[in-house]
Formats: C-alpha cells, sequence, structure tokens
C-alpha cells in the first residue's frame, strides 16, 4: 500500500463546502419554484421593492412568476453540478449570485431565501478556493467567460436598478443619469452630484458597490493575473522543469510543427527543451508537460542556458528563414568560441527555397520544406 503521508479530512469545511454549495443552491432552486405557484395563485403578496409595480401587480406578477419558475430550474441544474464537484458548475454559480442579487432589484422574497443564498455564498467561496483550480484549457476559457459576464451583469444592475429607483435619488432622472452614475460608482470616483435619499436607495447603492468590487475582482483573478504571470514569465524568462538536461533536441519556436516535434519525443521518451519567445504559448507547452524558456533562441545566453552544448541536435523551425538564420549564426558562434568538438545536428525548416544556398553557407546539417514534404507525400500515395 502506497501512503502520501498526509491525511485527508473527508469531513472538514473545505472538504464538504461544494456539497454544502451545492445542497443550499438546490435549496433555494427548490424555495423558488414553490414560491412560484403560491405567487400565481394569489396565495402570497410580495412586496415590490419599486412602488410604481404595486399600481398593476397582475400582469407583473406573471412576469415574475415565469422568471422565477426559470431560476428555480437553473439553481437546481447547477446545484446538482456543484454537488458533484464539478468545476465548470463552480464557475457559472458565480454568474447565478449575481442573478440572485439583480432579483432584489424587484422583490423582496423571505428571509429564509435570504439566508440560504447567503450561506451558499459563503459555501461557494470556499468550494472555488479549495476545489476550483484548475488549468485545462476549457476551464481557463469559461473563466474568462465568466469573468467578462460578471462585469457585464455588475453594469445592467446598477444602471436599471438606479434607473428604476430613480425617484429615490437625487438629480437622477433619465437612463443617462443612472448610466453616468452606474459607472462613477463603479470606479469609485462619486463626484456627489446623484446620492440616494431613502433608505433603499442606499442599501441598492451599498449593494453596487460590493457587486462592482466582486466583479473586479472576478476579473482580476481570472482574466488579468494570468496574463500579468505569464508576461512576467516571459520577461525573466522562466525556465519550466530544467534540471541539467543533457544529450537533448533542441526546438527553437513552438508553431504547429515544434509542437508536433515535441509531441513525438515526448511520446519516444527522448529529452528535449523548447525555446519559444511567446509567453502566450505558456499554456500549450505545460499541456504536453515539455521543458521550455520563453524568450528569443537568436540570444547567445538563452543558448546557454539551454545547455547548447551538451544537446544533440537543434531544430529550427520558425516560418521565417532570416529568423532561423540569426538563431543558427549565434548556435555556430557559441560552439566556435568554445571550441566545441561534439557533433550537435542543426536541422531547420525553409520557406522559401532560394536561401537554401544561405543555409548551407552557414553548416546546416538538413534542410526540411514542408512544402516539398507534403507533395512528396501525395506523390508517394498516388505514384
Amino acid at each position: 500500500m502506497i501512503s502520501s503521508g498526509k491525511k485527508i479530512n473527508y469531513y472538514s469545511l473545505d472538504a464538504l463546502s461544494p456539497r454544502l454549495a451545492g445542497i443550499l443552491l438546490m435549496g433555494s432552486g427548490l424555495l423558488h419554484l414553490i414560491y412560484a405557484p403560491l405567487l400565481y395563485y394569489g396565495y402570497i403578496h410580495p412586496l415590490y421593492v419599486i412602488t410604481d409595480l404595486a399600481n398593476d401587480t397582475g400582469i407583473f406578477d406573471k412576469a415574475v412568476t415565469t422568471a422565477i419558475i426559470i431560476l428555480g430550474i437553473f439553481e437546481l441544474i447547477l446545484g446538482i453540478g456543484i454537488y458533484l464537484k464539478k468545476k465548470q458548475a463552480m464557475l457559472l454559480a458565480i454568474l447565478m449570485v449575481f442573478v440572485l442579487l439583480i432579483k432584489y432589484i424587484f422583490i423582496r422574497f423571505s428571509i429564509v431565501t435570504a439566508v440560504v443564498e447567503f450561506l451558499f455564498l459563503i459555501m461557494l467561496v470556499i468550494a472555488l478556493k479549495h476545489h476550483g483550480a484548475t488549468n485545462t484549457q476549457g476551464v481557463r476559457r469559461l473563466k474568462d467567460v465568466v469573468a467578462w459576464l460578471s462585469i457585464f451583469l455588475a453594469l445592467l444592475f446598477g444602471i436599471f436598478g438606479s434607473y428604476m429607483l430613480r425617484n429615490q435619488y437625487n438629480n437622477l432622472h433619465s437612463l443617462l443619469d443612472a448610466v453616468y452614475y452606474t459607472i462613477t460608482t463603479y470606479s469609485t470616483v462619486g463626484y456627489g452630484d446623484i446620492t440616494p435619499i431613502t433608505n433603499e436607495a442606499k442599501i441598492f447603492t451599498s449593494l453596487m458597490i460590493l457587486i462592482g468590487i466582486g466583479s473586479f475582482v472576478t476579473t482580476l483573478s481570472f482574466v488579468f493575473a494570468p496574463m500579468v504571470e505569464n508576461k512576467l514569465k516571459g520577461i525573466f524568462s522562466i525556465m519550466g522543469k530544467i534540471t541539467n538536461i543533457k544529450d537533448h533536441v533542441i526546438i527553437c519556436g513552438f508553431n504547429r510543427l515544434g509542437k508536433a516535434l515535441a509531441v513525438s519525443l515526448e511520446n519516444t521518451n527522448k529529452p528535449y527543451l523548447v525555446i519559444e519567445k511567446s509567453a502566450d504559448k505558456i499554456p500549450e507547452l505545460e499541456e504536453i508537460n515539455a521543458n521550455f524558456i520563453i524568450d528569443s533562441p537568436s540570444k547567445k545566453e538563452i543558448l546557454i542556458k539551454a545547455n547548447i552544448k551538451k544537446a544533440v541536435a537543434v531544430m529550427c523551425v520558425f516560418e521565417n528563414d532570416a529568423e532561423n538564420i540569426i538563431t543558427i549564426m549565434a548556435i555556430k558562434e557559441i560552439l566556435a568560441e568554445s571550441k566545441h568538438s561534439r557533433e550537435i545536428k542543426i536541422i531547420t525548416r525553409i520557406e522559401n527555397d532560394y536561401n537554401a544556398e544561405k543555409y548551407k553557407s552557414i553548416g546546416v546539417d538538413k534542410i526540411v520544406s514542408p512544402a516539398n514534404l507534403s507533395s512528396e507525400a501525395m506523390l508517394n500515395g498516388t505514384i
């Protein structure tokens, strides 16, 4: 029996948080589904936040009932996903929090639903902290969508909420005023020309600020933090998992051809190292478990970090002949300066055949043209 030595407490709040969050969201969904028919048949009479709606609640009751049923169904589906610890469901639940807050623009629900939703929010935050960390490409894209949608929903919440409560604000009369007030509030500028004059408006403005902070933090952590991290990795030439590598193949460039070469070497357990200029390629490099350096392979210090003197081959696969030639010349200079006697094969991709002589003049061992290879493959299959 193999043990990691770390005992997992399956009954801790961290471990139970996804289950509890899922149960609470499903509970909120059931409450909404129970609430909807009671509202429709007139057994309960909700307190509408916007007093103008009380004059014609018949039509509005039907609209609210439909919205509550849809909300309840989505809560049940997402609740099941969170209970099963599906990370996509946890991320989508962030948007559900905004929807639950937006409903309070129109109607006040019972204290029971408010408490359940508040507890759900706490459990969701804990669940995301301990179970939401993942770096797959699909989840990264979903995080981007959730982040930008959270900003969009926060703006809708502020604009339409303040506009519908315009009679409870000083100097807020039009939709443009509501847009202006929302932007100045979220940006923390607050000129003071539009101010809440009732308790309800003050509560709503407080909610706006909390939602604005939440959407900003969500976007910062989901979108901008990874971007900044990748850029810093590029600036400081962060090397991934390079530990005394030798007898390896160096791949200069991580385009489609470079990735195919890396995957082939990975599958055959041959040591290799990728040197790529763009930090945007880091997720793809990490996905295939590659050793890599983010910097230009034409820099001598980067080639030395890549342990060029102990490599067995270098493959330059840039789609620009000039980049390949400059990189090969830098390699040759390092080997000449160190009087390197070990044979290192240099293989390069060529885009324009008229550059073949230039490649040969700088000592390239093999020149590969993707276009010619494709043509040969087609001819071999037909002749």
